[in-house]
């Protein structure tokens, strides 16, 4: 026992130097479990109780023997660390001022001698390594556990496919994935050196058919390689994959990723023929949803699962002529989502519209309908933008289908309801009382006018507007109805004679003599006293 000795606790408590040279000049190019090793091993020195063997030593630093003994390997190749005996294992310090003020030799290890040569080897004289590169690739052989002969090949193919430059960097992220593989022999490394230049060239390909003349990312060869390996799609697939990849707008290998999922979540899909046939047979069931989308309109919309599932509904309620029907007539309408063509759809249904010409037969007369609403809109003067809508169509067909006004005459009516709060329900108000009263021309309300006054009864009951048109006055200040009317030969609120005849009449009510649109004189080529 010697004859002085620190305190059993002095370790827990006590100081450990550590040179300034070896934070600086050793610890930024150690591996982190070397470090630890080093330091744990540098407090012992100091506390001989804080540690007894290698086991123990494994044991507080949660590694294993082999990565102690690996660790120190490194040091020794350092001059740091020298060993002294093997069973069991013993480590002397060296002090590291005087290892560099001596140069101190470093302790030979012949196995790392051997490796650093066949390393130096495979990058001939063009290419000086430093020491660092060499103990890095030592140390995938110390600490990923992988053989120095497959070391050695690994980096001999990294030199044949990226060049005698290569990045240790690079180089390291393959043999991390030998090391994930458990690879230990050249054979096995060489398989998937096989599969990776398969990759590299499946990969440069892709880009050259896509336009782009570079080498490929990583990110695309790990993509490629899920094609190739996880996915089992033969070259030949992949290619035929690209055909159709640049035919987008975007062509890009993440747009090819997704051609590729879906033909692999169908399942049994992996040669060019079986890629061919699935294409065909897509694009077969995406024509009908094609000239869907471009009757609708609408370009925002992409053929995708959404878009399919949503057709797939509209093929249950009617076949794809109709369909195509209702795109086209949304989009006359302004309407060009495809919920517009669903209620669409839906309101044929209702409507108990099943066959092609039923609906043709109703969408001509909704035109027609349309088509009459414009120029009535453009008589009552209202804003070019107010749009036919169902009530609106619906007060038309009850005014020519059910009260069996000609559409002339309607017209001729409109001018009254101009100006008006609501100009249709103002003009289907007027039309009710000369429903009631059986007037169906413009006519009748004169003759009766003169008749009242013959008769010497002023105050009989006819609808005060065709008075005042009676009197010649073709303004927006008529009585309403049930008002006292005006029966003066001249009209002193607007000053209008009554020298006009009943045709006059009539193509002032028309708009006042305007030019009529193309609409309104296709109208006008029936009687404004005939029946509908």
């Amino acid at each position: 026992m010697a004859m002085f000795s620190f305190d059993e606790q002095a370790a827990l408590f006590d100081v450990t130097p550590l040179p300034n040279q070896f934070i600086l000049n050793y610890l930024p190019e150690a591996s982190g479990d070397a470090v630890r090793v080093y330091l744990f091993g540098l407090v012992a020195c100091y506390h001989h109780e804080a540690i007894s063997d290698l086991q123990q030593m494994a044991r507080e630093l949660n590694m294993t023997e082999d990565d102690i003994r690996a660790a120190y390997r490194y040091w020794e190749r350092k001059g740091l660390v020298q060993r002294v005996a093997d069973n069991p294992p013993q480590y002397r310090y060296q002090n590291i001022y005087q290892v560099m003020m001596t140069g101190a030799q470093a302790q030979i290890d012949p196995a790392y001698e051997q490796f650093a040569e066949a390393i130096y080897g495979v990058f001939d004289n063009d290419r000086r390594l430093h020491g660092k590169d060499v103990s890095q690739c030592y140390e995938w052989v110390e600490q990923m556990r992988l053989p120095p002969d497959v070391v050695i090949a690994m980096m001999r193919h990294m030199v044949q496919k990226h060049g005698k430059n290569v990045s240790m960097k690079k180089a390291e992220q393959m043999a991390m994935r030998l090391a994930d593989e458990k690879v230990q022999t050249v054979e096995e490394a060489q398989e998937i050196f096989r599969r990776d230049q398969t990759v590299w060239s499946g990969s440069k390909k892709v880009l050259e058919k896509l336009g782009l003349r570079r080498y490929p990312t990583e990110p695309e060869q790990t993509m490629y390689s899920k094609w190739l390996v996880d996915w089992q799609f033969t070259p030949d697939a992949i290619l035929r994959a690209v055909d159709e990849t640049i035919k987008s707008s975007n062509p890009s290998f993440a747009y090819l990723d997704g051609i590729l999922k879906r033909l692999h979540e169908q399942g049994n899909v992996r040669t060019e023929q079986d890629v061919s046939g699935d294409i065909e047979g897509s694009r077969k069931e995406n024509e009908p949803i094609k000239q869907f989308l471009r009757a609708l309109g609408n370009y925002s919309i992409t053929i995708n699962d959404t878009t399919k599932a949503t057709y797939k509904s509209f093929q249950t309620m009617y076949p794809d002529p109709v369909i195509l029907l209702a795109a086209q007539q949304c989009a006359k309408w302004g309407m060009t989502t495809l919920q517009d063509v669903m209620q669409t759809l839906m309101a044929w249904q209702n409507r108990s519209l099943r066959t092609l010409p039923e609906i043709d037969a109703y969408m001509r007369q909704i035109d027609e309908q349309n088509e009459f609403l414009i120029v009535l809109y453009q008589a009552m003067q209202l804003d070019e933008k107010t749009k036919p809508n169902a009530a609106d169509r619906a007060l038309v067909k009850q005014w020519t289908e059910e009260w069996r006004f000609a559409q002339m005459f309607v017209l001729g009516c409109a001018p009254w309801a101009a100006g008006k709060k609501s100009p249709m329900a103002y003009l289907n108000k007027m039309l009710k009382v000369f429903r009631e009263k059986g007037i169906t021309t413009m006519e009748e309300p004169i003759h009766r006018t003169r008749r009242a006054r013959a008769e010497g009864r002023r105050g009989a009951a006819v609808h005060p507007a065709h008075l005042h048109a009676d009197a010649g006055c073709y303004g927006r200040h008529d009585a309403g109805v049930g008002g006292k009317p005006c029966v003066r030969r001249s009209c002193r609120r607007c000053s209008r004679s009554t020298s006009s005849s009943a045709s006059k009449i009539r193509r002032r009510s028309f708009g006042g003599g305007r030019r009529l649109s193309p609409a309104a004189r296709r109208l006008g080529s029936t009687s404004p006293s005939g029946r509908t």
